[in-house]
């Protein structure tokens, strides 16, 4: 392929919104991650002139496209109604030999309500149905492919977002306020058909940890206006992992930066930063754990 075509580099979709597609606050940010997700592999697909399961390296083992960066700008999840239609526009390029980024803008009734960037990465098993050992590798099919010469200004970003996130993981301060939270993924929600922990599900497993600290307060989760989320490592069946919040503010949006570390390998799996909508009930909130919080925040 000499140059880049348009109907292998673009999708757009509309989707009729009903409950599969929405959560207490209106639009499922996992519902919606999900969707991306397989929009971003139709994408790669699209470019490699083959479907996502027969993507391998040059020794036929199977390489998967694993999200590593995730970024969730201008969001207006409340705005989506059942019966709405969402429209959504997908564009993405290879930003390398092994990496491919996508872009998503969704639509509800003429007004951008969504934009998100999704950054992936190929990756291969060492070891049978062990996820602590996935490697980086490069798909044979690449002579199908058109490599971009300048990534667009997001993709770049995004990369040094994502390189800044490795580096400093294991540095981050952890917060004795909120206490961390520990979650055992169950098999037949958090991971995929590829037995992998599934990015759209590691929002959701920050969510509940999040809700949890709120509760404390008295407080709601607020719907997310951004995030962005970088994945580091995976885990296996059975692995505990733990959320720890590094920086976690009531007083304001409600934002958190919060990582999930695997207690059997000890690795960081993600971390994340969310940026929401003020908390429903802080105006209301003067419990004693909500001052204790709002001590530890500002001693900071």
């Amino acid at each position: 392929m000499s140059a880049v075509d348009p109907a292998r580099t673009s999708i757009l979709q509309s989707h009729l919104l009903g409950m599969p597609q929405l959560a207490y606050g209106g639009l499922s940010e996992a519902w919606l991650l999900r969707q991306l997700g397989d929009m971003h592999w139709s994408l790669i697909g699209r470019y490699l002139e083959l479907e996502p399961q027969a993507i391998c390296d040059t020794f036929g083992n199977r390489l998967y496209p694993a999200f590593v960066a995730i970024r969730l700008r201008n969001c207006a999840f409340g705005a989506a109604r059942e019966g709405d239609s969402l429209e959504i526009a997908s564009a993405g390029e290879f930003v390398s030999r092994k990496r491919f980024y996508s872009r998503h803008v969704g639509m509800i009734r003429g007004k951008a309500v969504l934009q998100v960037e999704l950054l992936s990465i190929f990756l291969k098993r060492q070891r049978e149905s062990d996820n602590s050992g996935l490697v980086s590798a490069e798909p044979t099919s690449m002579r199908h492919a058109v490599i971009v010469r300048s990534p667009p200004q997001g993709a770049e970003t995004l990369l040094e977002a994502a390189r800044a996130a490795r580096q400093g993981a294991n540095s981050m301060t952890r917060l004795a306020t909120p206490a961390p939270v520990r979650f055992l993924p169950c098999p037949s929600i958090e991971f995929n058909g590829a037995k992998i922990l599934y990015f759209a599900y590691i929002p959701s497993i920050m969510d509940r940890a999040e809700n949890a600290w709120l509760f404390d307060c008295h407080l709601s989760l607020g719907n997310i206006v951004g995030r962005d989320l970088f994945i580091l490592s995976n885990a296996n069946v059975g692995d505990v992992l733990t959320v720890e919040a590094s920086v976690f503010d009531i007083s304001a949006r409600g934002d958190c930066v919060a990582r999930v570390m695997n207690e059997m390998t000890g690795n960081v799996v993600a971390v994340g930063i969310a940026q929401r909508e003020a908390p429903a009930a802080l105006a209301a909130a003067t419990g004693s754990s909500t001052r204790r919080i709002l001590e530890v925040a500002a001693s900071r």
